[in-house]
């Protein structure tokens, strides 16, 4: 579909008012008399090629009601329109481009939020990566303290006998002596 504007609101529904009050083929004049498409410029001077201009804007506005489907479009080179359909009464009834843009902006800002929390989810999740991350280099770092406490104890352990043996026999070798 083609993208529009909140200024276009206004010229397209009109453009679907005029078809359905007309039932015939609307052409650039009724937005020229309504003010929809100007003939001046900004300052208030006429453009040098004003038919370009204003078939510019009206084929514009006829891309757009073409793709919603809404009127049928005639681009012929001389005689620029647009006539009612079968979806033309329903869609306006529906709210026209009004509710359509009101929908659009709706629908973006869902868009955005879900954007939005997405980002976070990510983040969070980043988070919870580097937080399991640092609690399996934790574990890691317990294992190995483990482990280097077992060695040390089990040294313990065996000197701690060394001593009780060396000092048994001493003991009784002093015996021995002291007997003698």
């Amino acid at each position: 579909m083609t993208n529009f504007e909140k200024n276009d609101i206004e010229p397209l529904d009109f453009i679907i008012e005029k078809c359905l009050e007309t039932d015939w083929v609307v052409t650039a004049e009724p937005l020229i008399k309504k003010g929809f498409i100007k003939l001046t410029d900004e300052q208030g001077y006429g453009t040098l090629n004003p038919n370009f201009e204003v078939r510019k804007n009206f084929i514009r506005y006829l891309h757009i009601l073409d793709s919603f489907g809404v009127c049928k479009c005639n681009f012929d080179e001389d005689c620029e329109s647009a006539r009612s359909n079968s979806k033309t009464l329903h869609f306006q009834k529906q709210g026209g481009f009004k509710k359509v843009y009101a929908d659009l902006k709706a629908e973006s800002k869902l868009t955005d939020k879900k954007s939005k929390l997405e980002i976070s989810n990510l983040e969070l999740q980043k988070e919870n990566f580097e937080y399991q991350k640092s609690i399996r280099e934790k574990e890691e770092q317990i294992r190995n303290l483990t482990t280097d406490n077992l060695r040390l104890g089990n040294w313990d352990i065996r000197f701690r006998w060394l001593i009780a043996v060396i000092t048994f026999i001493i003991g009784f070798i002093a015996k021995y002596f002291i007997d003698k």
